[in-house]
């Protein structure tokens, strides 16, 4: 944490792939159209909901991707008659920079809804500037979900995706118009979704290239809004951690195209 002054703080460039955030603090909701809004649940505190929800301040006048040569030491079999491990030296490739490649995609006065984990963990860190009062956080770019639009809609950003949850009777009825048995036990009374798939209701544009150790590659162009997907796992994060959600009570799953496991159409062929 760091106390600046005003004219300092107008100043600020960040670098290193992160941008300057500054909490909205009072509840806000977002139209995104046929009567629906994105909004903050009251019945969470106020500091909770403020840190999802954020203007942008600055950003970095570019991201950064790639690679770079490293020399990393690794363990060989163990010499029994020097008694000592052996190791060699090699040159390894280590990531740079993003976990993927994208394009910059925020501007100055943005509002935008973020990753509610990585807040807490740059208030916990401090990396935060102070001034007047008011923090100002430097935040990774890569944890960005969403902003808002000059038209009052949404853009996802970093290739995120925002899919609905299938109601289990919705699940079975798509199954039995394909010939298909709907084999999982039924869920409990207070259990609506089924985190096994969903509907696509928005989409960031595909990611060029992954490079974050979890995998390679760029993402399918297959899916389009309105597909059914089944997804890789059967739990899966929703956005913010329940906070945002439809006005009509529906929650969305943040996820990414690769965490889909296959796109499902109402006929085989």
């Amino acid at each position: 944490m760091r106390v600046v002054t005003r004219q300092e703080l107008q100043c600020v460039k960040p670098v290193n792939n992160c941008v300057l955030l500054h909490n909205v603090n009072k509840a806000d909701e977002l139209d995104i159209g046929d009567g629906k809004k994105l909004y903050l649940d009251p019945r969470w505190s106020a500091d909770n909901q403020n840190s999802i929800i954020n203007e942008v301040i600055s950003v970095p006048k570019k991201l950064t991707y790639g690679e770079r040569t490293v020399l990393k030491t690794i363990d060989l079999e163990y010499d029994k008659v020097l008694k000592e491990q052996r190791t060699e030296t090699i040159r390894a490739r280590q990531q740079v920079g993003m976990p993927w490649k994208t394009k910059m995609e925020v501007l100055p006065h943005d509002i935008v809804w973020v990753s509610r984990f990585e807040m807490r963990m740059c208030e916990e860190k401090g990396d935060y500037l102070l001034c007047e009062g008011e923090k100002y956080y430097i935040f990774p770019y890569y944890n960005l979900y969403l902003k808002r639009t000059p038209d009052g809609g949404v853009r996802l950003l970093n290739g995120w995706c925002l899919v609905e949850p299938l109601v289990e009777n919705t699940t079975k009825d798509a199954l039995a118009r394909m010939g298909l048995e709907f084999a999982e036990p039924a869920k409990k009374p207070e259990e609506h979704y089924s985190d096994s798939m969903g509907i696509i209701r928005y989409m960031g544009d595909p990611i060029e290239w992954y490079y974050d150790e979890k995998d390679a590659g760029c993402d399918s162009m297959l899916p389009s809004i309105g597909d059914t997907i089944v997804f890789r796992w059967k739990e899966n994060r929703r956005i913010g951690n329940d906070i945002c959600k439809l006005w009509a009570g529906t929650e969305f799953i943040v996820t990414r195209r690769r965490n889909f496991a296959a796109i499902l159409q109402e006929v085989l062929f």
